[in-house]
């Protein structure tokens, strides 16, 4: 059983369901349309990637990324670690912005094509991203004090 902290696997379960449907949409409107479900899943998933993608950008880079830094004595490798994080974060805002416009028009019934590569992308990307996240930073909670821990974990 892995030693993730509660907040990042309940966070991996999120992405992992959201993802999911991103991948399953554009099947979906290939074989029934933009209908009334198509629309209403393309809304929710262009409100919640919106805003779950900025939370964490910011979240972890003003506060978890920083905290993290200052907390451990050698942070040589860490800070590169933190980067390629920030970079990742980078990379998915990028991909984010590519997909957006089409999940709108899908969201508004305009006309596009929900490109099923394109969302599977982005869906691998993302899930792979806070995988890795989850996997180096439960490994730093994990060396805090049962205290420290139990504070981390209240805070998600």
């Amino acid at each position: 059983m892995s030693r993730r902290s509660p907040c990042f696997i309940e966070s991996m379960a999120r992405v992992d369901i959201w993802c999911r449907a991103l991948v399953r949409l554009p099947r979906y409107v290939s074989d029934w349309g933009m209908n009334k479900a198509a629309r209403e899943v393309a809304r929710s998933l262009y409100g919640h990637l919106d805003d779950a993608l900025r939370l964490h950008r910011n979240i972890q880079e003003q506060h978890v990324f920083p905290a993290v830094l200052a907390s451990v004595d050698r942070a040589d490798g860490l800070a590169d670690l933190v980067a390629g994080f920030v970079a990742e974060h980078i990379a998915l805002e990028g991909a984010w912005q590519t997909l957006r416009p089409t999940l709108a028009a899908v969201a508004l019934c305009r006309p596009a094509m929900l490109s099923i590569d394109e969302t599977t992308r982005f869906a691998a990307m993302y899930r792979e991203h806070v995988a890795v996240e989850a996997r180096h930073l439960s490994t730093l909670i994990s060396t805090d004090s049962p205290g420290q821990r139990q504070r981390k974990s209240e805070r998600c």
